[in-house]
């Protein structure tokens, strides 16, 4: 194997995408504001590249899911560690990805440079949104229209669409901040936990890919392999999240770093550096069947499954399947890997002088 690339996204449903951000909380606002800061790390033609405190933000990219469209793609956390994990030691690249709606990483890279995922605790009585943000550019007083000024700061035009998500999330109000003593990123926690909620009817959705990059010296040939994931859930009764809490018998997705939903619902930090991705989640979204329902050759789900091919079992995969077993909570990779082992590939593209990728 000379290279593994996979990402994954828990995001609101098409349908249920109703706010600017493209983004609603299946997990706790502080996490999400962690994954933040996050460095990054992976690995490029056999070299590293690192992306510290957050910078992975300034370098995404996008990637293509039929029948959803468009979605950005960032490096989360240090993906170097699975080369030993999953035995593919051989491996040139390795890339742990986040998929978000695109826009997302402009919007961290911009509340980086306002300073918002600070940490100190501070005493905010008396202080209003608008106060804080005046104090991170700079401005004393009401100066004129604290979006244009923000604009300015952050070398953007007035009409950028950063500036209208940080109005959205109320940033810019004359409003009480809340929590009176606690940090910058307590009070953006707060404004993300009211304005990013699921409301009731809607559906969640987890879009993940998988890419194997493998070259077979027998032959001179290589192959890209291909498994892509699509799931959604409902948060009127069982979140996708919550379904792949429920532990992992017979190969099934576990999950660790669990949080309360506001419904009561537990899920999961779907960036826990502890899971090379996120869960699994909820009803299929074309009628897939649910992990460990029975249906399927191995009771998992979710895989579009467009072609197969007998030189792609058990060899190439068995080392990763093996590190699954000693470590099922990290388990969001395996969704896929465990699946491919029992029903081989969704997609498979050959050729002689390389690469050629499922569009």
């Amino acid at each position: 194997m000379e290279g593994f690339w996979s990402a994954c996204g828990a995001l609101p449903d098409l349908g249920s995408n109703t706010n600017p951000l493209g983004y609603k909380l299946s997990w706790a606002p502080a996490s999400l504001i962690g994954a933040s800061k996050r460095s990054a790390r992976i690995m490029v033609g056999g070299s590293q590249v690192g992306y510290p405190d957050g910078e992975t933000y300034q370098h995404p990219s996008l990637v293509e899911i039929d029948d959803l469209g468009c979605f950005e793609v960032y490096a989360n956390a240090d993906s170097l560690p699975y080369i030993e994990g999953y035995g593919i030691s051989g491996v040139k690249d390795i890339y742990r990805g986040t998929l978000r709606y695109p826009g997302w990483c402009e919007l961290i890279s911009a509340m980086q440079q306002l300073r918002l995922f600070e940490e100190d605790v501070r005493d905010f009585s008396g202080r209003t949104h608008a106060s804080l943000i005046r104090e991170a550019i700079g401005v004393t007083g009401a100066q004129g229209p604290l979006g244009e000024q923000v604009a300015q700061y952050l070398g953007l035009p007035v009409y950028s669409a950063v500036v209208e998500k940080l109005e959205w999330l109320c940033l810019f109000d004359e409003t009480p901040v809340a929590p009176e003593k606690g940090s910058i990123m307590d009070v953006v926690s707060r404004r993300y936990a009211e304005k990013l909620q699921f409301s009731p009817g809607e559906r969640d959705l987890v879009v993940m890919r998988h890419r194997y990059d493998v070259f077979f010296p027998e032959t001179g040939k290589r192959k890209r392999i291909t498994a892509t994931m699509v799931q959604t859930g409902s948060v009127d009764a069982d979140t996708a999240i919550h379904r792949a809490d429920d532990g992992n018998p017979d190969g099934r997705c576990g999950a660790s770093g669990s949080v309360r939903h506001g419904d009561g619902k537990r899920g999961s930090d779907p960036d826990d550096e502890g899971d090379l991705q996120t869960r699994p989640r909820g009803a299929g979204r074309r009628g897939h069947a649910l992990p460990g329902d029975g249906r399927g050759a191995s009771g998992l789900a979710g895989l579009k499954r467009r072609q197969s091919n007998s030189t792609t079992g058990g060899p190439l995969i068995g080392g990763l399947l093996s590190y699954h077993r000693k470590a099922p909570t990290i388990s969001y990779c395996f969704f896929a890997l465990h699946t491919l082992s029992y029903n081989r590939i969704t997609n498979l593209c050959d050729t002689q002088e390389g690469f050629v990728d499922e569009s």
